[in-house]
Order: C-alpha cells, then sequence, then structure tokens
C-alpha cells in the first residue's frame, strides 16, 4: 500500500464515523420528537374521549327524560280519554234520570215531556250565547265544559308534544357531535398507527 493510499483511507474513515453519527443524531432527534408528538396526540386524543363520554351522557339522559315524557302524554291521554267518556256517560245519565222523575212526579205524558227537554236545551243555548256571545247550539257549551275538564287533566303539560320536538332536536345535535369527535379520535389513531410504522420501517433500514 503506497502512501497515497494510505491517506485516502485515512481521510475515509473519520468521514465514515461523521456520517454514522449524523444518522444515529437525526434518529434520535426524530425519536424524540415523535415521543413529543406522541404525547400531544394522546393528551388531544383524551381530551376529547372525555368530551365524547360527556356528550354521550347528555344524550342518555335526555333521552331518558323524553321516554318519560312520552310515558306520561300517554298516561295523561288514556286518563283525559276515561274522564270526557265518564263525564259524557254522567250527563246523559243525569239528562233522562231527570227527565223520569219529572215525568213521574208531574204525570207528563212524552209530548210535555219532549217539551220540557226543548226548554232545557233553549236555557243551555241561552247559556251558550252568554259564554260564547253565539247562540248557534248548547254542543259548544259542553265542549267548552270538556276543554276546562282536558286543562285540568294536562296542566301545565298540556303543549307537551312541543316538549318532543326540542329533545329531539337536543338528541340529533349531540348525536352529530358524538359522530364528529369519534371521526377525529379514528383519525389520530391511524395517524398514530402510521408514525410508528414509518419508524419501524426505519429502524429496520438502519
Amino acid at each position: 500500500m503506497n502512501k497515497t493510499q494510505t491517506e485516502k483511507s485515512e481521510n475515509i474513515l473519520p468521514l465514515a464515523i461523521l456520517i454514522i453519527l449524523a444518522f444515529v443524531l437525526i434518529y434520535l432527534i426524530s425519536l424524540g420528537k415523535w415521543n413529543l408528538l406522541s404525547e400531544n396526540s394522546k393528551e388531544k386524543r383524551r381530551k376529547l374521549e372525555d368530551r365524547k363520554k360527556l356528550v354521550d351522557q347528555q344524550y342518555l339522559k335526555i333521552e331518558k327524560i323524553l321516554l318519560k315524557k312520552r310515558q306520561l302524554k300517554q298516561k295523561l291521554d288514556s286518563i283525559n280519554k276515561k274522564v270526557l267518556m265518564g263525564a259524557r256517560i254522567v250527563a246523559v245519565f243525569l239528562f233522562f234520570t231527570g227527565a223520569l222523575i219529572l215525568k213521574s212526579i208531574f204525570q207528563l205524558t212524552i209530548l210535555d215531556l219532549t217539551g220540557y227537554v226543548g226548554l232545557l236545551f233553549l236555557v243551555l243555548t241561552f247559556i251558550a250565547f252568554i259564554v260564547f256571545g253565539s247562540p248557534s247550539h248548547a254542543i259548544e257549551f259542553w265542549n267548552y265544559i270538556e276543554k276546562m275538564l282536558t286543562l285540568k287533566i294536562y296542566g301545565k303539560y298540556l303543549n307537551i308534544e312541543i316538549h318532543f320536538e326540542r329533545h329531539e332536536s337536543e338528541k340529533s345535535i349531540l348525536s352529530n357531535e358524538s359522530l364528529q369527535i369519534q371521526n377525529q379520535i379514528d383519525e389520530m389513531k391511524q395517524a398514530e398507527t402510521n408514525i410508528l410504522k414509518i419508524l419501524a420501517d426505519n429502524e429496520i433500514h438502519n
């Protein structure tokens, strides 16, 4: 080996050492950056998962409230139907009972009884005129009574269907938010998986 070859060998060795050190340094720096990125990613993903958990809990809470109100509506509808039916039965019973009592006391004929019934409807017509301002028919007076009974039964839940619409809207908003958060979490997990794969490939090649 001559002097020129010896000098080349001596120059290549430090250069090779520098290149190797540079690769090691780059790898360590990139690994450190990945560790930092990984920690930030995990922290962000944890916050997203906590937010999603809270949103899902609110969704279930509203769903339970909505279910209870629907059950309450069914119960009130059933009570209202029975009460109005009972009121009609009582009204018919009182009418015919009163007619029979009048017939028995005053020895009225069917014709006379019909006249008294007409008089009764006339009285109801006047009452309807006083209450509604229209003497059209006495049925309006009975409708008024039924409305009062219905209002008494439902109370503050008279327009409960409005609650259904509001709760359904809230459920839709929360459901969309939960879906968006889950998509973000899935994207972050996929990105983490891809980076880990790249680092593993680099380690194999190095």
